[in-house]
């Protein structure tokens, strides 16, 4: 998909667009998967207690399976589409962990919604800050995680885990 599409003053990448809708997508549906299913109760029940849920009749082993092979595909389709944007190369991965570690502290834990808020916001800011000041913009998205990480240690939005 070439081309691209002005939105105001600024041209975009009609792949970008694309890329962006195509999450948007998947995020909604995994939210609604995880959290209006009997597949998410039972997820969500193995992770906090897997004992108990194999009490119940719930398959824990089977159900991590499938909800490994569904991340691992995510994982794969991620990289498939995101390829042309970011070009693969040998240190790919290492080059955005740090990034990718932010959202997980900093979202806390088993909060879909929060872990989507946060790395839009730590997307935009680390972008922002490098156009607008390249100088520093590496090192000021850090300075931001560690008082964050400070201010918050359960993650942003700690008490809203059921969401």
């Amino acid at each position: 998909m070439l081309g691209s599409i002005t939105l105001g003053q600024v041209d975009i990448e009609a792949y970008r667009l694309v890329v962006a809708t195509t999450s948007l997508v998947i995020v909604a549906t995994l939210w609604i998967v995880f959290d209006r299913t009997n597949f998410g109760a039972r997820l969500r029940a193995a992770v906090d207690n897997p004992s108990m849920a194999e009490a119940t009749g719930i398959n824990v082993r089977y159900l991590f399976s499938v909800t490994f092979a569904l991340s691992a595909g995510l994982a794969a389709f991620g990289g498939a589409i995101g390829s042309s944007m970011f070009p693969l190369e040998p240190f790919y991965p290492f080059r955005y962990l740090v990034l990718v570690m932010m959202v997980v502290v900093l979202s806390g834990r088993g909060n879909i919604k929060a872990a989507t808020v946060v790395s839009i916001v730590i997307g935009i800011s680390e972008t922002g800050v490098r156009l607008l000041l390249p100088e520093v913009g590496s090192f000021l998205i850090y300075l931001v995680l560690i008082a964050l990480v400070v201010w918050r240690p359960e993650g942003l939005f700690a008490g809203n885990e059921a969401t």
